[in-house]
């Protein structure tokens, strides 16, 4: 029996996934276990998202899991004072289980994943897309692809916010 390997997703990269209409991928990626917290779930706000992850939650393509340990709250407490909810919880269960963390945020969280874990336990929306690559699931022109599409709408993200302060 292949034990699986645990990725806990922030909600940047369900947010991207999702926006790509690729959250299917995790299905198709073998021998991962794919988790996320309520954390997480809740920075999820735009409808069609959270309806998007929802159903990866419902059909048990993820699973959601809590912060009930002491120690692992008490952790999560400390993290969140300068980091998200969403990063602070995956980022302290990560800690306690030895898990990788699966997050876009290019700011404080990488550093606390490589003082915590070590280099090995981050990966970003982009890394996923390499192991959809390496498993045949997606070719390197569907990622080429992915990522233009998620410009755009980052992209038309930035303009919206632009517009709405002029």
């Amino acid at each position: 029996m292949t034990t699986k390997s645990v990725i806990i997703l922030d909600a940047c990269v369900l947010i991207n996934l999702s926006n790509a209409g690729k959250l299917d991928i995790l299905e198709q990626i073998s021998n991962i276990e794919f988790l996320t917290t309520e954390h997480v779930i809740l920075e999820v706000t735009n409808e069609v998202q959270k309806e998007k992850v929802q159903h990866c939650i419902t059909t048990g393509l993820i699973r959601v899991v809590d912060l009930t340990q002491p120690h692992v709250i008490e952790d999560y407490i400390k993290l969140n004072r300068r980091l998200g909810k969403g990063e602070s919880s995956c980022i302290a269960l990560a800690t306690k289980h030895n898990w990788t963390v699966c997050s876009d945020d290019k700011k404080r969280v990488p550093r606390t994943i490589f003082d915590r874990l070590g280099p090995n336990h981050l990966l970003t929306t982009n890394d996923l897309l390499d192991l959809a690559i390496s498993q045949q699931i997606i070719s390197e022109k569907e990622k080429t692809e992915i990522n233009e599409s998620l410009k755009k709408i980052s992209a038309q993200r930035i303009a919206a916010v632009v517009l709405e302060d002029i």
